[in-house]
């Protein structure tokens, strides 16, 4: 038996045990359907339920790591029940409908300003 915190940072559901730990105290995680805290034991046969952004993830624990795992042997100690991943936005959609780029790629080519220009008309218009 394991702490479930412990349990999603072995199997690389979490990149650090403080992620997990406070997810599972912030009722974002659940154990058999009900909310959890960081401290409660999983065991073989349990379902853990969390959600990653817009992705419900879901879990049956098949066996209990004693330490951390590889990415492949943790494949091997859960059974992935999720649903399939929602599609990205592509990086000139937004909520608003206006054109956003994703962080960190500078500023738009010739090529991506034609294709703004193209979708939401130009600037120049507005003025």
């Amino acid at each position: 038996m394991s702490r479930i915190d412990l349990f999603l940072k072995h199997v690389c559901l979490y990149k650090a045990r403080s992620e997990a730990t406070e997810d599972c105290n912030g009722g974002k995680v659940r154990l058999n359907g009900n909310r959890t805290k960081a401290a409660t034991t999983v065991k073989a046969g349990d379902t853990i339920e969390f959600r990653r952004g817009d992705w419900e993830r879901k879990f049956v624990i098949l066996e209990v790591p004693l330490k951390q795992l590889s990415k492949e042997g943790a494949k091997l100690v859960m059974r992935d029940e999720s649903g399939p991943q929602p599609e990205r936005k592509s990086a000139f959609e937004s909520a608003m409908g206006s054109p956003v780029r994703d962080r960190g790629l500078g500023r738009p080519t010739k090529r991506d300003r034609r294709v703004l220009e193209r979708e939401f008309g130009s600037r120049e218009e507005d003025d």
